[in-house]
């Protein structure tokens, strides 16, 4: 019989202990490999006198409740079961284990210790303080023994199948043990633990991609349900665009990408009759990213040409099938020509027509703007004045034409250089006077032919404020028509267009923010009538309230 806790003891010592409260203990364990599961007793464990035999049994329990569910079905019987015995001080074994010690246990011959009495045939037998001879303590860790819980640990960081490895290795351990009558490597029972931890956290990852992808494939077939009525027409409409973008998105022609919290889309397309694009804001772990879909239409329906992350759509290919064609072939011929799109260059287009100072629409939102102090090669900074010497900014002071003293500050990021036609840069908002910047966002909401909001209870600390901006064109002209790069041989135009997105707290909007920093003028142009009053709100947060 193999005994833990047992070493240095004799019988007559056993026996004090058993008297005082001492006890002998069998746990039960349990370990499941998914098909398998392994229902097996440990060896017998003495509990001492004032100790807990729950606590002495928690190594047996954290081994069962880590690996022991991982069967079908007899893990979810013989786990619970475990458990409940393990958790209840185990099985007491106490009387069993004295009979059979006092019985395998003889006096030595050599210092025998006999009194007889001859009112007594029976001999009484005082049994010498000598350890039982069958108990053997643990031996030190092998190398097998450290490689497992080696293995094992790794597994948490990395692979769960090196945890496998280690598991089986330290299985191996302790079957070896029990055969020399050695007690239980703990280091073993610790790489058991730790594989199936590993095993567990790789289960509920498994688990949790399952149910993403599922949730994904759903929108995606949902998207793409919505798209169909309107992807068949000659005309191509935002709403089918937008279903068409965001279905494109969950099946990962993005960067591989189908995780997506939301996907939001502009009102309106781009009038590119060929190769129309969408403005969209795809929303993953709750940071908005900004993309331009692009949309072509082969002879029987539209799809997604691209999405790329600057703004610029390139050439829609001929993409002719007939009319038998399978949507298999169809799909298949709609992907090749995505593959291509990814790489190929935008096209050359003109800046984006806007609508001219001279002849607008009667209720198209639009301010003039007078510029002072305007200061080049600026670097931001988050106090006041709130720019210095030796950045890429340009900062200037604004103010509506029929009321110059309601100023407010705005750096704007010198446009990198590119062959593309349009590139991304960054505007600032800056509150130089809480009174001047309510004046402003008032002719602002006046101009846009919207109400200002309300002021509010409680203004939170002001600070500048960073805004995403599409650069639409540089070196322009101001033509009846809006802006238009200069025609050959004249001088090159003074005017820099630009888009700027507001957004922040599920408001969203934009403006075109135009400007000849040469005349000292700007202008701020509406960009859909459907922004106005986020855009008033928005300013004013960023400008009055606080963001």
């Amino acid at each position: 019989m193999k005994i833990v806790g047992i070493e240095g003891l004799s019988v007559h010592q056993l026996r004090d202990e058993v008297n005082r409260g001492g006890r002998f203990v069998v746990y039960g364990y349990c370990i499941s490999l998914l098909i398998l599961t392994f229902k097996r007793s440990s060896d017998v464990t003495f509990v001492r006198a004032g100790q807990s035999p729950v606590v002495a049994g928690l190594g047996w329990t954290f081994l069962s409740f880590f690996l022991g569910w991982w069967g079908f079905p007899w893990g979810f019987i013989y786990t619970p079961m475990v458990l409940i015995q393990n958790l209840g001080g185990g099985t007491d074994v106490t009387a069993r284990v004295m009979s059979e010690l006092e019985v395998d246990l003889a006096p030595s011959p050599l210092t025998p210790h006999v009194t007889m009495s001859p009112a007594s045939p029976t001999p009484m037998v005082q049994l010498p303080p000598v350890a039982p001879t069958n108990v053997t303590p643990a031996s030190g860790a092998s190398g097998r023994d450290v490689l497992s819980v080696v293995l094992s640990a790794l597994s948490l960081a990395c692979c769960a199948p090196l945890g496998w490895i280690g598991a089986v290795l330290a299985v191996l351990s302790i079957r070896e043990a029990k055969a020399a009558g050695r007690t239980t490597p703990v280091i073993s029972i610790i790489a058991l633990v730790l594989s199936g931890l590993s095993t567990a956290l790789l289960a509920v990852a498994l688990v949790m991609v399952g149910v993403e992808s599922y949730q994904t494939k759903r929108l995606e077939t949902a998207a793409l349900k919505r798209a169909a009525p309107g992807r068949v027409l000659m005309q191509l409409d935002a709403k089918t665009a937008c279903a068409l973008a965001e279905a494109s998105l969950r099946d990962g022609l993005v960067d591989f990408h189908t995780s997506w919290d939301d996907v939001r889309c502009d009102p309106a397309l781009t009038d590119d009759a060929t190769t129309p694009s969408l403005d969209v804001t795809a929303v993953r772990n709750k940071k908005n990213e900004r993309y331009t879909a692009c949309f072509a239409r082969s002879n029987r329906r539209w799809y997604v040409l691209t999405i790329r992350d600057e703004p610029g759509c390139p050439a829609a290919p001929k993409l002719e099938l007939s009319t038998s064609a399978s949507d298999s072939a169809l799909s298949s011929a709609e992907k090749d020509a995505q593959r291509d799109a990814k790489s190929a260059p935008a096209k050359r287009l003109q800046p984006l027509v806007q609508p001219s100072l001279g002849d607008p629409p009667d209720d198209w939102g639009r301010l003039k703007l007078v510029l002072t102090n305007v200061t080049t090669k600026q670097q931001a900074t988050e106090t006041a004045p709130f720019h210095k010497a030796g950045g890429t900014f340009i900062f200037f002071d604004v103010a509506p034409e029929n009321d110059p003293t309601a100023t407010v500050r705005m750096g704007l990021e010198t446009p990198k250089k590119s062959a593309e036609p349009f590139s991304f840069s960054e505007v600032r908002l800056v509150n130089v006077d809480r009174d001047a910047s309510r004046r402003f966002v008032s002719a602002v909401a006046k101009a846009f032919h919207t109400e200002p909001p309300a002021p509010a209870a409680k203004p939170r600390k002001l600070a500048p404020v960073k805004l995403a901006t599409a650069v639409l064109g540089s070196g322009l002209v101001r033509a009846d028509d809006g802006f238009s790069s200069p025609e050959d041989g004249e001088a090159p135009g003074t005017w820099l267009t630009t888009k700027v997105f507001f957004e922040k707290d599920e408001r969203y909007a934009e403006v075109f923010f135009n400007v000849d920093l040469e005349a000292g003028v700007a202008e701020l142009s509406e960009k859909d009538e459907g922004y106005r009053e986020d855009l008033v709100g928005l300013l004013s947060r960023a400008l009055v309230d606080g963001w």
